[in-house]
C-alpha cells in the first residue's frame, strides 16, 4: 500500500504544478510575449508528459498491486480451507481422547 500512496503522492504534487502553471499561464503573466507564452507552452507540455508518466507509472502499480492482493485472497482462502481441516481433525482427536479417558 505503500507504494499505492507514494505513487498517489507525486501524482497530486504534478497535478498542482500543472494547475499552477496553467493558473498562470491564464493569468496572463507573461502578457503578450511570444517567448514568454513559448516557454509557458513548454513547460506545460514538459509537466503534462511528467503526468503522463506518473498516470503510467501508477497504473504500473495498479496492476502489481492487484496481482498481489489477488493472490493473497487466494492464499487465505486456502488457508482457511486448512484450518478448517486441523480444526476438524483436532476436535475428532479430543473426542477420542475423552473417549478414551472415559473408559
Amino acid at each position: 500500500m505503500a507504494t499505492l500512496d507514494e505513487a498517489r503522492i507525486r501524482l497530486e504534487k504534478a497535478v498542482e504544478k500543472l494547475d499552477g502553471a496553467f493558473t498562470t499561464s491564464l493569468q496572463g503573466r507573461d502578457g503578450d510575449d511570444p517567448a514568454a507564452r513559448a516557454a509557458a507552452r513548454k513547460k506545460l507540455e514538459s509537466e503534462r508528459k511528467e503526468l503522463k508518466r506518473n498516470g503510467e507509472a501508477l497504473r504500473a502499480d495498479h496492476n502489481k498491486l492487484s496481482i498481489a492482493l489477488r493472490e493473497a485472497q487466494e492464499n487465505y482462502a486456502a488457508a482457511q480451507v486448512v484450518n478448517e481441516a486441523v480444526a476438524g481433525r483436532l476436535d475428532e482427536a479430543l473426542e477420542r481422547l475423552e473417549t478414551m479417558l472415559e473408559s
